[in-house]
């Protein structure tokens, strides 16, 4: 939820342009990054089924188990290579691996 206080920064800023404007990074930056309202800036879970948004491996270990699945056949095919390292690159829990 978008605090009101936020808010109101936002549209004083809007107000305090002289084109009652502001650019679409301006917004972004503070409502992602508001010291004290910011996205960002919060505690709450934002990942995950009580989060803002979920992604495959949190709906369940099918989207890991064929990623696995597909990975140890490219190890077969290079010749099963050591090391064969996988690192997730993802931002997130590191819940795939």
């Amino acid at each position: 939820m978008v605090s009101v206080t936020l808010v109101d920064r936002i549209s004083q800023r809007i107000g305090n342009h002289p084109q009652n404007r502001i650019t679409f990074a301006e917004y972004m930056e503070m409502v992602l990054y508001d010291p004290q309202s910011g996205y960002y800036n919060h505690n709450s879970p934002q990942i995950g089924a009580q989060g803002d948004f979920f992604t495959s491996p949190h709906l369940g270990s099918d989207f890991g188990e064929l990623l696995a699945e597909q990975l140890v056949e490219m190890w077969e095919v290079l010749g099963k290579p050591e090391p064969f390292t996988l690192v997730e690159m993802g931002a997130g829990q590191g819940i795939l691996a």
